[in-house]
């Protein structure tokens, strides 16, 4: 008949003591990393909300040399939006956007020499990105 000694019986696994050691650990390692990441959260917020309306500008600069007429992007404080394309996009929450120094306003992405130049600035808690369409060129830059 086999007989367990306790010595047989710690070999098995872990004590419940140091489970929960092993979780204090963790959880306040994951408090130091949550709250690096949120001194962080308004510049990646930022650069998110920038980079997806460079993407969404150029799309349209595209759609316009392809349809051969312009494109007018409908932009306000939280977000913008193109009937023509399908496009209708909002911020993340905080995020806020100045149309060439407004609120709102309307960027005309075209192809050619009839594009209007613009700017938009995107900002959330000290933490901003300016985009610039140039004029004439209809080029789209990110500027931090």
């Amino acid at each position: 008949m086999p007989t367990f000694t306790r010595n047989r019986r710690r070999g098995r696994g872990f004590t419940l003591v140091e489970m929960l050691v092993a979780l204090a650990i963790l959880s306040i390692a994951s408090l130091i990393a949550a709250s690096a990441i949120n001194a962080h959260s308004p510049r990646l917020m930022v650069d998110s909300a920038a980079n997806a309306l460079v993407i969404d500008l150029k799309r349209a600069r595209l759609e316009a040399g392809m349809r051969g007429a312009p494109i007018e992007i409908q932009g306000a404080a939280n977000g913008y939006r193109s009937s023509k394309i399908g496009l209708d996009q909002s911020f993340p929450r905080g995020v806020t956007a100045l149309w060439n120094g407004k609120t709102a306003g309307i960027l005309v992405i075209s192809s050619g020499l009839r594009q209007k130049g613009g700017e938009v600035v995107i900002e959330k808690a000290g933490a901003s990105a300016r985009i610039d369409v140039e004029a004439f060129t209809g080029r789209i830059s990110r500027v931090r």
